[in-house]
């Protein structure tokens, strides 16, 4: 293949490496954006949601303590109660009978009902006495109506005692049926407006007579289910018309507490308000917006003892477990329907979900997602986004496959360590974002990026000097990804104006005009043993001094420049005939301690050079557009040149540098020279320790004397601006002649 075929092969090369650089890192930052989206609730990704319910019920599950907790007693409609005293419901005097019991023989601390009374028991034969009236005399009839009022004798059972009732808020329907206490907590119009609380539209009540004599009342439903059926978290609260509700749950523990008034935690700021937990008197419980907490499942089924009903109504003496205890009345039995999918069991008693939900208030320990998890969650898989898709630049696979690893690790424990703070924050979002960009970055450098490298290691011997190619043949144990620091001469070359020369030739076209540039540049730079560290688009980075040393490494550079600013005359003439536009290069060039060696990756290798010194060869070239001159060379440079004369152009600071160093223009060999131009170049030197000694008229009489000799030229009117901006403003008498560039 041709030297100038395979040098154009590999500038598309390297752009096209570029662009699927870009492309990969567009495509990472989209996987990204869905995640986020995901996060913000903007979009709904099904299988992420039943991935993060599913590690938080394996979480429960680990960390559940599986033991028994008898401080609530649970007062089981079961089987074996249904066949001692018939189906469901029972007469209301079966009820009060084992109200009684429960209060007065086995002296339980309160009884709370996971069932409503929203109808009369019409069972009681009051209407077949009512048709007797008549009959019977007024006394027996008013016995018999006493002993046959059924709900009055459950009202008297239930009256001024521990008693919860509960009953049920409807969410899609506004029909109410009986009616609710009044609530001791309400929100103002405004305030209803801001919060997330559940707002349901009507309810089924206990019919008035109990609701009037109960202790208190409590919602048993729960309007927040999760998508696949599972109790994972329940409201404390609900907001009815200004009126703030317990749940059953609550609400037992408030009368177990001494009725401790009950208040809202909110956090308010200007137009936003949210609720940040529920005050039961100076308790505080931490919930969501919703007021909502996780329950905190102690184990499976029959975490908390079980008694069946028909024990304790045909109980003959007390109970000794149901002393003191908390009761919950409910059933197991399959037909009453109250069995709920929970994490830990698919049939498990609704009645216990409350039970598990009192002992956690009790205990302090109910979880709950506080309401700026959504930041943590977006910030984190913001952050370790950023981080997955940027590190492969900056690492070796190795590298960034460890620092994946420790990510996944880090957001574990973290999240871990804040469940065990009680705070519930998604935990595989995070993970699945690092596996799926992990998944497409290994399957497109595999697929992509791999393919493109193994080209470019094939041509890469055509871009180094054949010395170099030879020694790494005859010892390759020498050239591993160790570097050396050794002093080296560096070059930087650029077109100017090349973006708008780019933006008028026909791609076709500016690729021929770039091939017949660079190849005769790289011979140059080859001829006078350089090694070309890269293309970049227009630009060219060569460097003297390795990896054969070379003692006039200075020399060669300047000598590759001078032909280099030769050559490109004969181009220019060649591109005119073909209606090309005229070049025009900068070449800046800078000697230092430099980092020389082999690096890079087991994909690619690049033979480079690295430190301060390259960065001001860099540098130097693009202060050449503001002199107006061709070349630049540092004062590293300039000091050791023999043969080969020199004017100091500036003391600057370069961009990125703190330190001013002085810049020269090579003008030409002293032999070649005549005694005119050598005397052009002592005046203007001259000149250069005028202006530093601010003799301001004597600058412009020699620079008006060199106008006069050479022609006006760009680097003098640079000197007579600055020379009338002084001369109106004088930049002090500590003023080191140092001009500060703050581009580059």
């Amino acid at each position: 293949m041709p030297v100038s075929t395979a040098k154009s092969l590999l500038f598309k090369r390297l752009n096209s490496l570029t662009t699927k650089r870009v492309v990969r890192i567009v495509l990472s930052l989209s996987i990204l954006l869905i995640f986020l989206l995901q996060a913000s609730s903007t979009l709904q990704l099904t299988l992420l949601d039943a991935l993060e319910r599913f590690a938080y019920d394996v979480k429960l599950n680990s960390t559940a303590p599986h033991t028994l907790d008898d401080r609530i007693v649970i007062v089981d409609l079961d089987e074996k109660s249904l066949q001692q005293h018939g189906q469901w419901p029972w007469k209301r005097t079966l009820l009060a009978k084992m109200v009684n019991k429960l209060i007065d023989e086995h002296q339980v601390k309160s009884v709370s009902f996971d069932m409503v009374f929203a109808e009369p028991d019409t069972s009681d034969g009051l209407a077949v006495l009512s048709d007797l009236a008549s009959y019977i005399p007024p006394a027996m009839h008013k016995k018999w109506q006493t002993q046959l009022n059924f709900d009055e004798q459950f009202r008297n059972a239930i009256k001024d005692r521990h008693i919860i009732l509960g009953y049920v808020f409807n969410q899609s329907s506004d029909k109410t049926i009986n009616r609710l206490t009044d609530a001791n907590t309400r929100l103002s119009p405004s305030m209803r407006d801001k919060l997330q609380l559940v707002s349901p539209k009507g309810f089924t009540a206990n019919l008035p007579d109990f609701e009037q004599v109960s202790a208190l009342s409590g919602f048993f439903d729960n309007p927040i289910v999760d998508k696949d059926g599972v109790y994972r978290r329940v409201p404390l609260v609900q907001e009815y018309q200004g009126g703030v509700y317990p749940s059953l749950a609550l609400g037992t523990v408030l009368v177990n507490q001494g009725y401790p008034k009950l208040s809202l935690d909110i956090k308010q700021e200007q137009d936003y308000a949210s609720v940040e937990g529920v005050y039961l008197g100076q308790t505080h419980i931490a919930t969501g917006a919703l007021s909502d907490v996780y329950v905190p499942y102690r184990g499976g089924q029959e975490s908390y003892p079980y008694v069946s009903a028909t024990d304790v109504i045909l109980s003959e003496k007390p109970i000794p477990l149901l002393k003191d205890k908390i009761i919950l009345i409910g059933t197991t039995a399959p037909g009453l329907l109250d069995l709920r999918s929970t994490p830990l069991q698919k049939n498990y008693p609704g009645v216990e979900v409350h039970a598990n939900l009192i002992a956690g208030i009790l205990d302090g320990t109910t979880l709950y997602r506080p309401s700026y998890s959504l930041a943590i969650e977006f910030l984190s898989l913001l952050i370790i986004g950023l981080i997955i898709i940027f590190s492969p630049v900056l690492a070796s696979p190795f590298k960034h496959l460890s620092l994946l690893s420790c990510l996944a690790i880090v957001h574990t424990v973290g999240n871990l360590y804040l469940w065990h703070n009680q705070l519930v924050i998604n935990l595989i979002s995070p993970l699945a974002l690092i596996f799926t960009l992990l998944a497409f970055q290994t399957s497109w450098g595999f697929f992509v990026e791999s393919r493109a490298k193994r080209h470019l290691a094939k041509l890469f011997s055509q871009y180094i000097p054949k010395e170099l190619v030879n020694r790494m043949a005859e010892a390759p144990e020498s050239y591993e990804l160790n570097g050396e620091s050794r002093e080296m001469t560096v070059l930087f070359t650029d077109i100017r104006g090349f973006t708008h020369i780019s933006e008028d030739l026909e791609p076709k076209e500016l690729s021929k005009l770039m091939n017949e540039y660079l190849t005769p540049m790289t011979e140059i730079i080859h001829k006078h043993n350089g090694t070309i560290d890269k293309y970049m688009g227009d630009a060219i980075m060569a460097f003297w001094g390795a990896p054969l040393p070379d003692d006039r490494h200075r020399h060669n550079a300047i000598h590759a420049a001078e032909e280099m600013l030769e050559a490109l005359e004969r181009l220019n003439k060649r591109f005119e005939s073909r209606n090309w536009p005229k070049l025009e290069i900068g070449i800046g060039i800078n000697t230092g301690m430099m980092d020389v060696g082999n690096m890079g990756s087991e994909y690619r290798m690049a033979y480079t050079v690295l430190g301060d010194a390259v960065n001001l060869g860099s540098r130097l070239e693009g202060l050449t557009k503001s002199y107006g001159i061709y070349t630049i060379i540092g004062e590293d440079t300039q000091r050791q040149l023999s043969g080969i004369v020199c004017r100091e152009i500036d003391r600057v600071k370069v961009k990125g540098k703190d330190r001013p160093v002085s810049i020269y223009e090579p003008i030409g060999y002293e032999d070649l020279l005549s005694p005119s131009e050598i005397q052009q170049v002592h005046d203007f030197n001259e000149m250069i320790l005028k202006y530093r000694a601010q003799d301001w008229q004597g600058c412009l009489q020699i620079i008006q004397q060199l106008v006069k000799q050479s022609g006006p030229k760009v680097i003098y009117k640079v000197y007579l601006d600055r020379i009338r901006t002084y001369q109106k403003q004088s930049p002090g008498i500590n003023w080191d002649g140092v001009f500060i560039h703050t581009t580059k």
